[in-house]
């Protein structure tokens, strides 16, 4: 072999990975290629990417949560001398817990070996980027899960699923949830309706007073028709079985029955119907119900239809059960359940909050703008390293 052919082939190897070299920085040149290309419907993925700052859902934080969180802090430091304990789906800016921190309402406590302490709230988050962003954030959580909640709620196998429910009972259960309460391809009793249910069954020994926050996306087409049916079945057998129940619903909405509401206010009558549920499930469990409000406002994002986004507030407490009565089936039927049907009704009065918004800006226009500046303050009191990826 000629000495020109021997270096010819000790350069191939080196030419062969020179080559590779450069297909790979082409490659990554091609956005063809990246995660988001593989996204179907990118403005869909954008805009979930900045729900967590909508000005809409930060008004409900900033004055309904709030409001709430301070009035369960109250009971929470008489019954047991500490702040909240609150389970929630706090996103990559965590804004809720940020919001209670700042005004000291979540229970702090130190822990062994460790160089700082841990706030006591549970969190899930189910996408990994997002987990990352919350592991390097403090002050850190007692629990962060990176899988669904209804999932650690549900399945014993998951990993989580002991330690969440060792964590029980919560004060704050916040189910800020992003899709139906019952998406067509699980069924009608679908996975987080049972987590609903489950935390109804782990909350029911609290002593003190505690809130439901739960939050839906209210899209008719959304709505698995079984569910739906039985959902509004079960309001309907209520009004029929409590005379008291059917005027206030008669009052409420001036039509006498479920069927003319749902031709007439199909996404209203959806609402109540999911209140009536919870509040039936609640009982199930003696939970009575002390208070209920509702919000609703239209999600417009860029490139799709618009939907609307319900948001259910309830404060329930221990109910008294009569001695009198031996519980057969469940518990006995008690005055406070219907006073709650009716209740349940009559106060289901969705807030629009974008006519909210609208109203603050005209009244107020430094109080609106401080909202909108309240956000990028919030997702400062994260870890400084995390702002840079957090505030747009």
């Amino acid at each position: 072999m000629s000495e020109s052919n021997a270096s010819s082939d000790k350069l191939k190897p080196l030419l062969n990975q020179l080559n590779q070299e450069a297909k790979q920085e082409d490659e990554l040149s091609d956005s063809s290629k990246s995660f988001l290309s593989k996204i179907t419907d990118q403005d869909k993925f954008r805009n979930r990417e900045r729900e967590y700052t909508d000005l809409p859902k930060h008004w409900v934080r900033r004055y309904v949560w709030l409001a709430v969180a301070k009035q369960i802090a109250k009971e929470t430091q008489a019954e047991y001398q500490r702040g909240i304990r609150y389970l929630t789906l706090p996103s990559k800016g965590r804004l809720d817990v940020s919001l209670f921190l700042r005004e000291n309402l979540l229970e702090m406590r130190s822990v062994e070996n460790a160089s700082q302490s841990v706030v006591g709230v549970a969190a899930f988050e189910a996408e990994p980027t997002k987990f990352g962003l919350l592991t390097s954030q403090s002050p850190r959580f007692e629990l962060l899960g990176l899988c669904s909640i209804e999932d650690a709620l549900v399945n014993p196998k998951n990993e989580y699923y002991d330690q969440l429910r060792n964590l029980f009972p919560f004060d704050i259960v916040n189910l800020d949830l992003t899709s139906s309460l019952t998406p067509q391809h699980e069924g009608p009793y679908s996975k987080t309706m049972q987590a609903i249910e489950e935390v109804l069954s782990r909350q029911a020994s609290h002593r003190t007073p505690w809130a439901l926050f739960l939050t839906f996306r209210n899209v008719l087409d959304d709505w698995e028709e079984e569910a739906l049916k039985q959902f509004l079945r079960n309001l309907e057998e209520n009004l029929s079985n409590s005379p008291r129940a059917k005027e206030a619903f008669y009052n409420r909405y001036n039509v006498v029955g479920v069927d003319s509401l749902q031709r007439t206010q199909p996404l209203i009558c959806i609402s109540q119907a999911v209140a009536k549920w919870l509040v039936d499930r609640a009982h199930s469990h003696a939970l009575q119900m002390q208070s209920i409000a509702c919000y609703q406002y239209e999600r417009i994002s860029t490139g799709l239809s618009a939907y609307q986004i319900c948001k259910h507030v309830i404060v329930f407490s221990r109910g008294q059960i009569s001695p009198i009565q031996v519980p057969t089936k469940g518990f006995p039927r008690q005055s406070w359940m219907e006073d709650n049907w009716v209740t349940c009704i009559d106060k289901h009065r969705p807030i629009d909050v974008q006519s909210k918004l609208e109203g603050l800006k005209i009244s107020s226009e430094q109080k609106y703008q401080a909202l909108e500046m309240e956000i990028a303050e919030l997702l400062k009191l994260v870890s400084p390293g995390d702002v840079e990826g957090l505030v747009e």
